[in-house]
């Protein structure tokens, strides 16, 4: 008998586990193409994350040091990592149930959940929330448990496969999950900001997909309902066994039913037209397998029937509440788990036949309430341990999840990027093994945004980790960042210098000293050169400007030779020295050649090194510079154009302020003519020619064509001079105060 009843378990826990895949198919049928990677991965975690940390501390957590007849505690103490554990069979069961819990989450915040958020959620769920309830309802030693010593109100709260334990705590969860992560993009707002009046719609790419999770979860709840009763071998047990497969699929049909033509009712009623929705039938028909859950083996079947058709109501009732509220589910996990799970609860306490109370506790003296009725009295035992069992998960999950999510929102955890999250969590977490499909749908502007952003990311943990590794160039951070996002031959060598060991950035070379080149002087524009932070410490060595001159001349231009370039000769220099105040000089053909020049300063041409440091000088010879001497001068040049812009500013400035005077001379001209032909009843503008002559007077400086109140006239605005004119002259005003904006428009031109 002990090997059937193993055998029973672990067929059993078989069926739980496999619902894993039908969740898999469900969500990844749900989503759109460019998140199925994404969707499908976090699933497969969630049974990684539940078989580890349920072997590690949830097991322990749920029944560690349970045993009937013990006295009551609030948490499991013992079997840590399964030590002193000889019933494996029973942890396998348990776990798949664990995993089960952990997954519901994973629909509802799909398309915008990042991945080390989901690993840290799934495994605190699966290891501490969800063994903490298990140990209140299942264990014999949990205060709410039915197989207590003394249950509570003489019964105990009644879940027999877990509506509340397992469903319940996956949905209210899901829902603190959404609440504090938020919709997806463009779901119930613009990218303004501003509320949609219709929500837009994310129908899933593949339908196919889920139905196929939905008959794989319907088959799996067998093995979740059928296999709670624990074993097979007696007539009670098989009879119990039989009972619970029957209302678990009278349950889920009759919910069906119910959703598909509800939906139908209300569109047919609202639109005129009627319409088949498969997805609110798949859904109602979930809605109807969580709800039975709870009592799949204490009610008759016709009240199966019943409870199932409530739930499928509930289930469209309050998915359009999460939809008005703007709480975005992604697979509608929420009103599926959540809210049936509850009414399981509930239907359990008003549904538990006495007879099946007795065969399966072994009392029928608290039942259902509308038996209790039957039997003459109001007993509302059963009743009360339902209310409070479900009111200890609401309390016990929302303690732990709330803040939990809320720290991890806080720290930046728990959303993905904006920008990740339109071009797909696919592309963004899985190294772009999807983009060929799964971006079809993806704008190419949004796309190409994300591959530049993720390049310039990779550049820079690149630096960072040659910046860690090497001893380090030591440059400005600030000079370095503007380098790095300026072009052209100084981007060149500031990427070069990064890359050249600090032995290699300074020229052991006493060139400079020896030719007598005194610091600070040379052609026009000279810079001088400070030695680069985290150098002075160590080296020995006159600074860069005293040691080369630090001078690149105006008119310089940069130049790549390669090892095989032909450098011309000096005509008008001394031999072996180039003016333009580097002081490492291109040598003449009298003189070293320019590979030796290059081996002696820890550089060879055509190297990465030594390319970006060849100029050519106005007078057309060649001259080598040392890379920090060229970031001294990108900071000049950085400088100087920093002043450009702030004396553009400034003329920018003066020009709108000019600008603003002129306008309000405008707005005189015509309140003043407005005022004018008023005062002398006349029913005509004066020429436009005569104002303008006006005005071309006044902007000479005489003072006689004003009006005694222009100062006061000065403040009006816009607005009130064209709504005067309109009064006083009609849409003659209007034009001539138009036509005289347009003639002092081209003026200012």
């Amino acid at each position: 008998a002990g090997g059937v009843d193993t055998f029973f378990l672990v067929y059993s826990a078989s069926l739980v586990f496999f619902m894993q895949a039908g969740f898999a198919m469900l969500c990844a049928g749900a989503v759109q193409k460019k998140n199925v990677q994404n969707t499908m991965l976090k699933n497969l975690l969630d049974a990684c994350g539940a078989a580890l940390g349920f072997y590690s501390v949830g097991y322990a957590f749920a029944y560690g040091g349970s045993f009937e007849g013990g006295t009551t505690t609030f948490i499991g103490n013992t079997n840590f990592f399964l030590m002193g554990v000889d019933d494996y069979v029973f942890w396998l069961f348990q776990f798949a149930f664990a995993a089960t819990s952990a997954t519901i989450v994973a629909g509802t915040l799909a398309e915008r959940c990042q991945m080390s958020a989901y690993v840290c959620y799934s495994v605190i769920l699966s290891g501490f929330v969800y063994p903490v309830i298990v140990h209140a309802i299942w264990s014999y030693t949990g205060f709410l448990s039915p197989n207590s010593a003394n249950p509570l109100f003489g019964v105990g709260m009644i879940d027999f496969a877990g509506s509340g334990v397992v469903h319940m705590t996956g949905g209210i969860t899901a829902f603190i999950a959404a609440q504090i992560l938020g919709a997806r993009k463009g779901r119930f707002f613009d990218e303004r900001g501003m509320k949609l009046k219709k929500p837009k719609a994310f129908p899933g790419h593949s339908i196919a997909l889920q139905v196929l999770g939905s008959f794989i979860l319907w088959f799996g709840w067998y093995g979740f309902n059928v296999g709670s009763t624990g074993k097979i071998t007696t007539a009670a047990a098989s009879e119990t066994a039989a009972l619970a497969g029957v209302n678990t699929t009278l349950a889920a049909a009759s919910a069906g039913v119910a959703a598909l033509f509800a939906n139908l009712i209300h569109v047919e009623r609202k639109t005129g037209e009627a319409t088949f929705n498969l997805n609110f039938a798949m859904n109602g028909c979930l809605g109807g397998l969580v709800c039975i859950t709870a009592g799949c083996a204490l009610m008759e079947p016709w009240a199966a029937i019943i409870v199932g058709f409530i739930a499928g109501l509930l289930y469209l009732w309050f998915s359009n509440i999460l939809v008005k509220k703007c709480i975005d589910d992604a697979v509608d996990a929420i009103p599926v788990h959540m809210i049936n799970g509850f009414w399981g609860l509930i239907a359990t306490g008003l549904f538990a036949a006495p007879r099946h109370m007795e065969r399966v506790y072994g009392t029928s003296e608290h039942v259902g309430w509308f038996y209790e009725w039957g039997r003459g009295r109001g007993n509302f035992n059963l009743m009360g341990c339902q209310l409070i069992g479900a009111l200890f998960i609401l309390a016990w999950v929302t303690a732990i999840m709330l803040p939990f999510f809320i720290v991890l929102n806080y720290l930046g955890w728990f959303r993905a990027d904006a920008l990740e999250e339109i071009v797909g969590l696919d592309i963004s977490y899985h190294g772009g093994m999807n983009v060929a499909t799964g971006a079809a749908d993806v704008k190419p502007e949004y796309m190409d945004a994300f591959l530049r952003r993720k390049n310039e990311q990779s550049q820079g943990r690149i630096r960072r980790r040659r910046r860690s590794s090497e001893k380090g160039s030591g440059l400005p951070e600030d000079l370095e960042s503007s380098l790095g996002n300026s072009g052209g031959p100084m981007q060149q060598n500031q990427r070069e210098l990064e890359d050249t060991p600090r032995s290699q950035q300074l020229h052991h070379t006493q060139t400079g000293a020896d030719q007598g080149i005194p610091a600070g002087t040379g052609a026009p524009g000279h810079v001088h050169a400070q030695e680069p932070r985290g150098l002075q410490a160590d080296v020995s060595m006159p600074p860069p400007a005293e040691h080369y001159g630090g001078n690149i001349p105006p008119g310089a231009t940069f130049a790549s030779i390669p090892a095989t370039s032909n450098i011309p000769p000096h005509h008008h220099q001394q031999p072996g020295h180039h003016p333009y105040g580097s002081g490492i000089p291109v040598q003449n053909s009298q003189g070293p050649s320019f590979q030796q020049h290059h081996q002696h300063h820890g550089q060879m041409p055509g190297s990465q090194y030594g390319q970006g440091q060849v100029f050519i000088g106005p007078d057309g010879q060649p001259f080598t510079v040392p890379p920090h001497i060229l970031l001294a001068h990108q900071q000049q040049q950085l400088q100087q154009q920093q002043q450009l812009q702030h004396q553009l500013s400034l003329q920018q400035m003066h020009q709108q302020q000019h600008v603003q005077e002129q306008y309000h001379q405008d707005e005189l001209d015509v309140q003043y003519h407005a005022d004018t032909s008023h005062h002398h009843h006349q029913q005509h503008f004066v020429s436009p020619n005569a104002v303008h002559s006006n005005s071309g007077a006044r902007q000479r400086g005489s003072s006689s064509s004003r009006h005694p109140g222009d100062r006061t006239r000065r403040s009006q605005s816009h607005g009130y001079i064209q709504q005067a004119a309109q009064q006083q002259y009609g849409n003659a005003g209007v034009d001539f105060y138009q036509q005289q904006q347009q003639q002092q428009q081209q003026l200012q031109l």
